[in-house]
C-alpha cells in the first residue's frame, strides 16, 4: 500500500501515545522508503546499488573565439583511488554543437604523496643546481598493453568522443605530471633539470601509433609535459643512457631483477658505463673495478616513490621495494659522489645530517 504524503509528527512532554500519531510515524517511514532516490551503477563491468557516491557542480565557460576551451574539475579526495566515476554533463546552451570533456583519472598516477612532499622539502632546502628525474612520473595504465581490450583501455573509456576531440583529453590526462614538472621549475628556476623518460611515460606514444595514428604527430613530450617552455631536455626510454657529469650516465633502466643492485649490474654490463637508474623500485649499488685501466664502473638503483597500497601497484602482492632517492656532490664539476637516501616507513630521511619529514 502506497504511503500518504509525509507529515511531521511532534510530541509534547508527557503526552499520551495516540494511535493516530503512531500510524503517521509508520506512514512517514514508508513514505521515505518509497521516495528516497536510488541508483544502480552498471559501468565498467560492475553492478551495484550500494556504496554509490554522487558529486555535482557547475562549470561556467565564457565564450572563446576559437570555440575550444579546456577546464579542469577537481574532485579532491571525494572518490577513492580505484574508483571509476561516471561523468555526465547537464544541459548545454542552444548554440553549442558539441561539448567534449576529459576526465582526469583515466591516466592515473600512483605516486606516494608523503614521499613527494618529503622530496620537495629536501629540494627546497638543498636548492640543487641539477635535478634528474629518472622516469615513470606518469603511469598511463589506460594505454598499457595490459589494458588492451578491457574497460580500462583509453578508447573504451571515451567511446562517444570523436577523433577530433580526443587530443585535448590525451593532454589533460597528463595534467598532474605536467604540474609536477612545473612545480619543480617554480621551486628551482635556475636549476638544470633533466628527464629520462620511463617505459610507462612512453606508453601513450606506442598506443597512439597503434590506435590513434592521426594524432601521433601532435602527441609529444612538449605537448604533454610542457618541457619546451620549462627548459627541460630529455631522452626517450629506448635511447641510450645519457652522460651527465664525470663518468655518470642516467637512464630509466632496462633490466629487472628481484634482488637489489642486480638490475643496475646487468645494465652496466650491457652498456659498459657508470649508471644511475630507476625502474626496479629497489635501492642498491654495484661496483666493478678494472685495475689495469684504473677504472671503477659504478651503478645505483635509487628506489621508488610509489604508493604501494594503490590499485596500480596491486600487480604484485609482495613489494620487495625500497622508497628513496639519491643526492650527489659533484667534486670540481667532474666527479659525482653519490649517496642513496632511504625513506623510512614513517616518511623520514636524513640528508647531510638533517632530518626531513614527509
Amino acid at each position: 500500500m502506497a504511503a500518504i504524503p509525509y507529515k511531521a509528527v511532534n510530541w509534547a512532554d508527557n503526552e499520551p501515545l495516540f494511535s493516530s500519531k503512531l500510524n503517521q510515524m509508520a506512514n512517514n517511514e514508508q513514505w521515505l522508503y518509497e521516495n528516497t532516490p536510488r541508483m544502480l551503477y552498471t559501468a565498467y563491468n560492475q553492478r551495484r546499488s550500494e556504496g554509490i557516491k554522487i558529486a555535482s557542480g557547475i562549470l561556467m565557460c565564457n565564450p572563446a573565439p576559437s570555440g575550444v576551451q579546456q577546464h579542469v574539475v577537481r574532485f579532491g579526495s571525494f572518490f577513492s583511488d580505484a574508483c571509476t566515476p561516471v561523468v555526465v554533463t547537464g544541459l548545454m546552451h542552444n548554440g553549442e554543437v558539441r561539448i567534449t570533456f576529459g576526465v582526469r583519472g583515466i591516466g592515473k598516477q600512483y605516486i606516494g604523496n608523503d614521499g613527494f612532499e618529503l622530496l620537495g622539502g629536501v629540494m627546497d632546502w638543498l636548492k640543487p643546481d641539477v635535478v634528474d628525474y629518472l622516469g615513470d612520473i606518469s603511469d598511463q595504465d589506460c594505454y598499457s598493453r595490459f589494458s588492451d581490450g578491457r574497460t580500462n583501455e583509453f578508447l573504451n573509456q571515451i567511446k562517444n568522443v570523436e577523433v577530433t576531440g580526443t587530443l585535448p583529453i590525451v593532454v589533460e590526462q597528463e595534467a598532474l605530471s605536467r604540474e609536477f614538472y612545473q612545480k619543480t621549475r617554480q621551486m628551482l628556476p635556475d636549476a638544470e633539470i633533466f628527464v629520462a623518460l620511463g617505459n610507462h611515460d612512453i606508453r601513450i606514444f606506442d598506443y597512439a601509433d597503434k590506435k590513434m595514428p592521426a594524432l601521433l604527430e601532435h602527441i609529444t613530450p612538449e605537448a604533454l609535459w610542457d618541457f619546451g617552455n620549462l627548459g627541460i631536455p630529455y631522452i626517450y626510454y629506448n635511447d641510450l643512457p645519457k652522460k651527465r657529469y664525470g663518468d655518470i650516465h642516467v637512464h630509466h633502466g632496462l633490466a629487472i631483477s628481484k634482488h637489489s643492485g642486480e638490475s643496475v649490474k646487468a645494465d652496466i654490463e650491457t652498456f659498459g658505463v657508470s649508471l644511475v637508474r630507476g625502474h626496479s623500485h629497489r635501492m642498491g649499488a654495484f661496483f666493478k673495478t678494472y685495475e689495469l685501466r684504473n677504472e671503477t664502473l659504478r651503478g645505483y638503483e635509487i628506489g621508488h616513490n610509489t604508493d604501494i597500497t594503490s590499485s596500480g601497484m596491486a600487480y604484485s602482492n609482495s613489494h620487495n621495494w625500497q622508497p628513496g632517492f639519491a643526492v650527489a656532490t659533484i667534486e670540481n664539476g667532474t666527479y659525482p659522489h653519490i649517496q642513496l637516501i632511504n625513506i623510512s616507513p614513517e616518511y623520514t630521511c636524513v640528508v647531510d645530517g638533517r632530518i626531513f619529514k614527509g
